[in-house]
């Protein structure tokens, strides 16, 4: 299997934001009907962060504390994991929209607004797995910053969403 890159879903929650300044997706397509949830990828999304990941973040949590940026995005993988089914969030993460086949993630703080959507597209003998992640700016501050991470972002994201499938499905992949 290989990670794709996706476009947003034309019926992605993600289009009720009033306004995305930036968007990337990837996908992994599955054979076979599986039985896992936009909720479940979620979860085990953030369940366990590659050591290399979280280096990186240590390093990033270090350059932005003179920018007054947050450095803790989770407080624990299993709270998230509870904020994410609950829809109620957990620390800098909300939940603030969801359906049955879309979860979405959102991780805010002063500079941006940073959002993860998991999209299942099932049929009878496949299931297409689409994360897409979009931002909103809110300042030239939001706009930089994610210069500089954009290439670790796609790395990143692209790396953890293959081990989340992996953690749910076996190794197939």
């Amino acid at each position: 299997m290989k990670c794709r890159i996706a476009s947003i879903p034309p019926d992605s929650l993600l289009f009720q934001l009033k306004r995305i300044d930036y968007t990337d997706g990837f996908m992994y397509h599955l054979p076979g009907k599986k039985d896992f949830t936009a909720d479940d990828i979620q979860s085990s999304f953030w369940y366990e962060i590659p050591g290399w990941v979280q280096w990186l973040m240590k390093i990033r949590k270090i350059l932005v504390k003179p920018l007054g940026l947050r450095g803790q995005f989770l407080t624990s993988p299993e709270a998230f994991s509870r904020g994410i089914r609950s829809g109620s969030g957990d620390g800098i993460m909300s939940v603030p929209m969801k359906n049955r086949q879309e979860t979405v993630v959102k991780l805010s703080d002063k500079h941006l607004h940073s959002y993860m959507s998991v999209y299942i597209r099932r049929k009878e003998d496949s299931t297409t797995v689409i994360l897409n992640s979009a931002v909103q700016f809110h300042n030239r501050l939001g706009q930089l910053y994610f210069i500089a991470i954009k290439p670790f972002h796609k790395l990143v994201v692209k790396s953890m969403l293959r081990r989340a499938i992996r953690r749910l499905v076996g190794s197939g992949l």
